[in-house]
């Protein structure tokens, strides 16, 4: 009998992956685009969702799973809008008073347990550059790439090699930890001087 692998779990981020945020008057002068007319009542943030990406995320092989602290309405919100299923829902911890390692994203230990052993995608490029506060246009300058690859790497639309890994880490201003156990892979950018 062959027995196949799991599917890998891309875990999704709502706010910045799929709902733009950050950017400086100077670096989004017009604003971000709006894809959804908005009620009275409605969730304004919902407006900057583009549509089109849930046909993109189901496209891709691996199972979607909701890791964002919008939790269960990410399901009652964001999946009609995209035409995504019910997706399963990651619940997180009570916050810790305790330190983690530095470079270590709060939810990195979350969604390891969460992912049981299958491989994972999530967006740590996202995470460092919203942290620096700067756009993917200023990121794709600093990285010598486009705006377009930077947001294909960001939804989990590429796998970088090696060498696009240790430009973004000089961009991003830090140092690349890659672990590698068993299945299961992390991605983190250490800032320089942590």
């Amino acid at each position: 009998m062959i027995v196949s692998p799991p599917r890998p779990v891309l875990f999704l981020d709502v706010d910045g992956p799929l709902i733009p945020f950050g950017a400086t008057r100077e670096q989004c002068p017009d604003g971000y685009p709006t894809y959804v007319p908005q009620g009275a009542g409605a969730n304004p943030l919902l407006a900057g969702v583009d549509p089109a990406l849930g046909a993109k995320l189901l496209a891709l092989p691996c199972d979607l799973v909701w890791a964002t602290t919008w939790e269960s309405e990410a399901n009652e919100c964001l999946a009609p809008l995209l035409g995504l299923p019910q997706l399963p829902v990651v619940t997180w911890p009570e916050p810790s008073k305790e330190p983690g390692p530095v470079g270590l994203h709060w939810k990195t230990r979350t969604l390891l347990a969460w992912s049981a052993d299958r491989p994972f995608a999530w967006f740590a490029v996202y995470d460092r550059r919203a942290e620096l506060g700067i756009s993917q246009t200023e990121l794709a300058r600093r990285a010598r790439m486009t705006q377009p690859q930077v947001s294909k790497l960001e939804l989990g639309g590429t796998v970088p090699t090696l060498p696009l890994l240790a430009r973004l880490a000089g961009a991003l201003d830090g140092s690349l930890n890659i672990a590698l156990d068993g299945d299961s892979s992390t991605v983190a950018f250490i800032p320089h001087g942590a």
